[in-house]
């Protein structure tokens, strides 16, 4: 007996460790489902039906899923899926799904595809990332917390040397001509460091994921407003719809908007305030970083992205430019597909906008 085409298939269906699935969303109800269900999921793929299956899928990915079924019902031919399950005993499980709606079915109200365990890829990325944000934390430390006090020293030795202009005490012009020298030589190394650093980011090879961007960025937030008594300036956060998601390479990201608030912060006397906007439209995400600041001179506005442009300057407190901050961040957005543009008035502040492909 000729095995016919649908017999091969079955039986390689049968075999591998995906889940495939066929889904009639108009009788509610999974008209194919293999065995490789039951490696993955660990469930009995006899017993199962939408309400058994959500209630096994992590309550934070719930309301994802709930947006891409309603895409693909509406006018979304396919669609890559990533979600958790949730474990009883072991850790959850990361699966990632390749769907798409049967052009082919008379009403196309056939939803199939093919779901894979991805738990140990996601691992990988998670402890990289663990990594990837000490690094991060001591970068911000070297920038803000050690280079802007430097910054400040200097600044006041050179105040000093020019009051005591007329005062022939030696000593005194030594003393402060070391300070200086070594206040000079603390700021080159952490900019060399800080420069080295976003060089080597910037090479790296992006790892997208799918992240709610509100709350990272309300995480974010949080911390910049637990310091706010010691920056003098006043964040605030505003966001449309929630949640809402994208699929960037978290790590990389996520140093794309600390790099803006951190301009943000140095050009922005104390008193000011920053603004952290967010919305959801039909094709895009936009965000929105603006500031009180002193503003960008009209000179700088043509070449603020290119690499070691002379657009970097020093911030109001003595912060150094690294000359690369402006350049990473397009270079990092370039990779995302993801768009940057700004306005900017002298003495009236900067607005930064980030627009986003919808995931």
């Amino acid at each position: 007996m000729i095995a016919t085409e649908s017999d091969i298939l079955s039986g390689y269906a049968r075999q591998v460790e995906q889940v495939i699935f066929a889904f009639d969303t108009r009788l509610n109800r999974f008209e194919f489902l293999n065995a490789g269900f039951e490696r993955v999921l660990n469930r009995d793929r006899k017993f199962i039906d939408p309400a058994s299956l959500i209630e096994m899928i992590h309550v934070e990915d719930r309301e994802y899923l709930k947006k891409c079924f309603y895409e693909l019902q509406n006018g979304m031919q396919e669609k890559d899926v990533e979600f958790r399950i949730q474990g009883h005993q072991q850790k959850d499980k990361w699966i990632h799904a390749k769907v798409f709606v049967s052009k082919e079915h008379s009403k196309g109200n056939m939803i199939m595809g093919f779901a894979e365990d991805i738990t140990p890829q996601k691992d990988y990325i998670f402890v990289l990332s663990k990594y990837a944000d000490k690094k991060n934390a001591v970068l911000n430390i070297l920038s803000h917390d050690l280079a802007a006090p430097l910054g400040s020293i200097q600044n006041i030795s050179f105040l000093l040397k020019t009051r005591l202009k007329e005062n022939d005490d030696k000593e005194v012009h030594q003393l402060l001509g070391l300070i200086d020298k070594v206040t000079k030589k603390g700021t080159r190394l952490i900019q060399d460091f800080v420069k080295e650093e976003f060089i080597q980011s910037a090479e790296a090879a992006i790892v997208p994921t799918r992240i709610n961007i509100i709350e990272k960025l309300h995480q974010l937030v949080e911390e910049y407003q637990a310091q706010q008594n010691e920056m003098k300036q006043t964040f605030h956060f505003e966001a449309h719809g929630a949640p809402i998601f994208i699929k960037v390479d978290e790590t990389k990201f996520m140093q794309v908007i600390n790099n803006l608030l951190s301009n943000a912060m140095k050009f922005t006397p104390a008193g000011g305030h920053i603004y952290i906007r967010l919305e959801e439209t039909e094709k895009a995400v936009i965000l929105q970083i603006r500031d009180t600041g002193i503003g960008i001179p009209k000179k700088y506005h043509a070449h603020l992205f290119d690499k070691f442009s002379d657009a970097g300057r020093i911030g109001i407190n003595g912060e150094p430019s690294v000359g690369l901050g402006m350049s990473i961040i397009k270079t990092i957005l370039d990779w995302h597909q993801a768009n940057i543009s700004f306005e900017s008035t002298e003495g009236v502040g900067t607005t930064f906008n980030i627009e986003i492909p919808r995931l």
